[in-house]
């Protein structure tokens, strides 16, 4: 097989989707790496998102499909982006993901560079579609800090993290 037939099987494979068992589902669209974009699709149900958070090193573009998504207070201003709106969030730059509407939000995002966001986004499904309670917390404990290159919480959010998964 020849580079271009390698290209092409690559291409014309079925992008990975997760879902969370309560609604919502990732599908990743392209890995990403160091040095190129992570695209994915989120389907977010009502009252469904992360805490506050920021991702350090990635500039985050949305393009909402469907519904309404709330990215929460942005400079001061609430950003809330209905279908056909897009909105791009500079590295570093927190907001809190967020449906807090009766619809699903659906929404397309980039992240540049993609780093090991992919990664990230399978294990965190993983840990909500089989994890409640305190097993969840502690597992998403392990997961965030595996990936500090990609996202990072609120003080409050990290210090009760590492005390419930005794993560650095």
């Amino acid at each position: 097989m020849n580079n271009r037939d390698e290209a092409e099987k690559s291409e014309s494979k079925a992008p990975d989707v997760f879902t969370d068992g309560r609604g919502g589902s990732i599908t990743i669209l392209a890995e990403g790496s160091a040095t190129t974009p992570m695209r994915y699709r989120m389907v977010l149900p009502q009252g469904l998102g992360p805490p506050p958070e920021r991702h350090p090193n990635q500039t985050e573009h949305f393009r909402v499909i469907s519904g309404v998504f709330d990215l929460g207070y942005i400079n001061g201003k609430h950003v809330e982006l209905r279908a056909g709106q897009t909105f791009t969030l500079p590295a570093g730059t927190v907001h809190r993901p967020m449906n807090n509407y009766a619809e699903p939000a659906e929404f397309e995002a980039t992240l540049t560079p993609g780093l090991a966001s992919a990664a990230m986004f399978r294990s965190t499904y993983a840990a909500v579609r089989t994890q409640r309670g305190i097993g969840f917390a502690l597992r998403m404990a392990l997961i965030i800090d595996r990936h500090p290159a990609e996202v990072e919480f609120t003080p409050a959010v990290r210090i009760t993290m590492r005390l419930l998964g005794g993560c650095h």
